[in-house]
């Protein structure tokens, strides 16, 4: 079988000892990865690969597209629900405005209780701009939503 267009990406320079997927990582910014052809990768380059099944809430699978879309439209106890954990961010802290080396689900703007490092504190959210109402220490801190 012919590697799959973009699986070739998943070769790094020392090489994996192995690789995981879910069933529904078939299709991942736009190149899919099968899971034979992950597989016959791994066996040419000397990696294993385990394809692990769907986590599934009330019968239905759990995809990260229905986590971001529960966020995005403001329904963290939703997200948190499908997660098993609160929403949480890491990101960088300079002068309470927190900043992320990658985009971001957001909830939409508003105010939101939130902890900081397992500190209380009130985040505004603004057009995906977050900043902390008492700030935060500069530096990666973790902002954990409460829904």
């Amino acid at each position: 079988m012919d590697v799959v267009p973009g699986v070739d990406r998943l070769r790094p320079e020392h090489g994996p000892i192995f690789a995981v997927i879910g069933v529904f990582d078939g299709l991942h910014q736009g190149h899919i990865y099968l899971p034979e052809a992950v597989r016959d990768l791994g066996q040419r380059e000397g990696f294993d690969l385990v394809v692990v099944d769907p986590l599934e809430i009330d019968g239905a699978a759990v995809r990260s597209s229905d986590i971001r879309r529960a966020i995005g439209s403001g329904d963290l106890s939703g997200a948190e629900r499908l997660l098993g954990r609160p929403v949480t961010l890491q990101g960088q802290s300079h002068e309470g405005h927190l900043s992320f080396d990658w985009p971001m689900a957001m909830p939409p703007s508003g105010l939101y209780t939130v902890r900081v490092d397992g500190r209380p504190a009130i985040a505004t959210i603004e057009d995906g701009d977050i900043t902390l109402a008492e700030g935060a220490p500069d530096g990666v801190v973790r902002l954990e939503f409460l829904s």
